[in-house]
């Protein structure tokens, strides 16, 4: 029976707890992969852009079975001599320095900081993650209160996210992400060598937001109000 290829793309570092790669920590195992990851791209001060090609032996000697085929598969910025040398001096700098085993300590300890948090506010449902990347999960409240915040904001897609992620950028200058299109989970994936006082300065940030949140009315209703009206305007 034939089996189907795997892809993954874009392996974040963040993710692992003791390796370089996401997919071995967390045991996926892969056909084909393309890698072009931030933690390569920053080899030098100038950014200089890497990628790689891995795949199992046996998918490499029916892929690149001769020079003819050796370029028909390969990555954006495969094959550079200078990226290569700044590629391995990335790694070498990310195992001296113990970057690996920061961004899973780091993690745990972000994450056990958000859930003591979330035990205090309704509309945070969950909260995962895996190395530096992180998901908050918001869900609807039972306070009647808050209940209409949630169906007012939710009466445009994808906004509830932003309400989060603006104060933490104008207030904190913290910068954050909306998991996807129309979802109400708030990512994070902080510096991979970020350290104790920035993960305070983040709980405390976080903190005063969600506090807000759970304000209705308030401020970041307001806020709320204004992105729903500048949707529809545009």
């Amino acid at each position: 029976m034939t089996r189907p290829v795997v892809w993954v793309c874009r392996v974040l570092v963040g993710l692992v707890c003791s390796a370089l790669l996401g997919w071995m920590a967390l045991a996926i195992y892969f056909d084909f992969s393309l890698l072009g990851p931030p933690w390569l791209r920053a080899g030098l001060a100038v950014l200089v852009p890497v990628g790689a090609v891995v795949t199992r032996r046996q998918v490499f000697d029916k892929v690149f079975e001769d020079l003819r085929h050796s370029v028909v598969h390969n990555s954006t910025f495969g094959g550079n001599a200078l990226a290569m040398v700044a590629g391995l001096a990335t790694i070498d700098v990310m195992k001296d320095e113990g970057v690996v085993e920061n961004a899973a300590a780091a993690g745990a300890t972000l994450v056990e900081g958000i859930r003591q948090l979330a035990s205090r506010f309704e509309m945070v449902k969950e909260v995962r993650g895996k190395g530096l990347m992180i998901g908050i999960e918001f869900g609807e409240p039972s306070s009647l209160k808050l209940k209409a915040g949630w169906k007012l904001v939710h009466g445009a897609q994808g906004l509830f996210g932003q309400m989060l992620a603006i104060p933490l950028l104008r207030d904190h200058g913290i910068l954050t992400q909306v998991a996807g299109h129309n979802l109400d989970v708030h990512k994070l994936a902080p510096p991979l060598i970020i350290g104790q006082e920035e993960i305070e300065h983040f709980l405390r940030a976080y903190e005063t937001v969600l506090t807000e949140l759970h304000r209705f009315p308030g401020p970041l209703w307001d806020l709320g109000r204004t992105l729903i009206k500048n949707s529809i305007s545009w």
